[in-house]
């Protein structure tokens, strides 16, 4: 089986800043009782790892990182969006009674 290499990865200090906000920010999303341990895993990781001097692996704990936060985008649930914001959804139910529009999710509550 080939291994993928990691593209090639401008490492400045604002990268791997944003990557550490990024993982932090889905990590906070996640449900409460696991907030603690991974917040604790992902600030001893990058601790652990400000002292690499081998670009390659740099690169390569960097990709990691990147395969982390697409795997936490598909188990993170999206944010609650305020119901003030104006952005509510419009349907159109169609009956044979003529049209009816329904504003928000259509539950009612």
């Amino acid at each position: 089986m080939a291994t993928t290499k990691p593209p090639q990865i401008l490492l400045t200090k604002s990268n791997i800043l944003s990557t550490y906000r990024t993982l932090s920010r889905l990590i906070r999303r996640q449900p409460p009782t696991t907030i603690p341990q991974h917040l604790q895993t992902l600030r001893t990781t990058f601790h652990k790892n400000a002292t690499l001097t081998d670009e390659h692996e740099r690169i390569q704990k960097i990709h990691d990182a990147g395969e982390q936060i697409a795997y936490l985008r598909i188990i993170t649930p999206k944010k609650a969006t305020a119901p003030s914001s104006g952005h509510a959804s419009t349907r159109l139910i169609y009956t044979k009674d003529g049209v009816q529009e329904i504003v928000g999710d259509g539950t009612g509550g």
